[in-house]
């Protein structure tokens, strides 16, 4: 076999081990949390009273805690299910477009690469960020949040850890 074609296999092999959702896929159950009240109080210290107020709110009804989250394979996509929440329906290939409860509308992309799974949901005044991480046992997923808008002083950052189960 010719030299030249051996050192293309790694380049052909990598982009489908990249894009795999099984590591991410099942039932998880959370383990524990960092709150994300203190770093919500940080983004909006510089706000007026009655605006903070109103951020503070906010933030906090759109930045549950998730006890549990399902995730399973759904066509060329993902399905997330976020406590008893209706189910997100994710394309790994384009942006989607969700509407919330709120009925507050955004464009949701999502990638995987690696041991890593990247949410993004981008509304009119702000962007959220979920970081998912398989741990190296591959029974904790570590979801990484960052919630960045041009209404706040520094992004607001929190995490659960997941076990599956």
């Amino acid at each position: 076999m010719n030299l030249s074609l051996l050192a293309l296999i790694p380049a052909l092999v990598m982009p489908v081990a990249a894009s795999d959702p099984a590591p991410f896929l099942g039932t998880w159950t959370q383990l524990g949390r960092v709150d994300p009240g203190p770093s919500i109080q940080d983004a909006i210290e510089h706000m007026p009273f009655l605006e903070r107020s109103w951020a503070q709110y906010r933030l906090t009804s759109v930045n549950p805690l998730y006890d549990k989250l399902v995730i399973a394979t759904e066509g060329d996509g993902l399905s997330m299910q976020m406590d008893n929440r209706p189910a997100l329906h994710l394309s790994l290939k384009q942006p989607m477009p969700w509407t919330r409860e709120d009925k507050e509308t955004f464009q949701v992309t999502m990638k995987i690469d690696g041991k890593k799974m990247i949410q993004t949901i981008q509304g009119k005044d702000g962007r959220r960020v979920n970081t998912f991480i398989v741990g190296p046992d591959g029974k904790t997923l570590r979801m990484a949040v960052e919630v960045v808008s041009h209404r706040l002083q520094h992004p607001v950052k929190y995490e659960i850890l997941f076990s599956k189960g």
